[in-house]
């Protein structure tokens, strides 16, 4: 009867961990998208603020999903900066700038704060999606995430 017992209780703690784990890997596509967008955001204002030239990150879709572009213009015309970047699967853009454009002084080609969405598509409960946004500030070029 002890040994039902304590075998019980395993099989409890292993169903809360696993439980747990599921939950953790669920958000884990999710903030590992944000932080390679910001990443690029803050790669793109380092290069911008070291080569002197204007670098935008471009944020496009396709049939292979969402990703970021970004491209310097300098006095020899506009190069690739990075190597395209996609968002993982189930990730989207939601509500997003076209581009954003980085000056040599580090801050923001634009009028206002510059923002970038992301959606989670794959939830648990479908009426509340794991939405994160990014904001860049024009006159600084610093990023935020909420």
């Amino acid at each position: 009867m002890e040994l039902l017992t304590v075998m019980g209780i395993m099989m409890l703690m292993m169903g809360i961990g696993l439980t747990s784990w599921f939950g953790i890997r669920r958000g884990a596509e999710m903030r590992g998208a944000v932080g390679g967008v910001r990443t690029t955001l803050l790669l793109a204002r380092q290069q911008a603020v070291t080569k002197r030239f204007k670098v935008t990150v471009s944020f496009n879709s396709d049939s292979s999903g969402d990703y970021m572009n970004t491209k310097a213009t300098s006095y020899n015309g506009t190069n690739n900066v990075h190597a395209t970047v996609y968002l993982p699967k189930g990730v989207k853009f939601t509500n997003y700038v076209s581009s954003i454009t980085f000056t040599p002084v580090g801050n923001v080609n634009a009028a206002g704060p510059q923002e970038v969405s992301l959606v989670e598509l794959v939830k648990q409960k479908a009426t509340d999606p794991d939405t994160r946004k990014i904001t860049v500030w024009p006159l600084t070029g610093v990023t935020k995430v909420e």
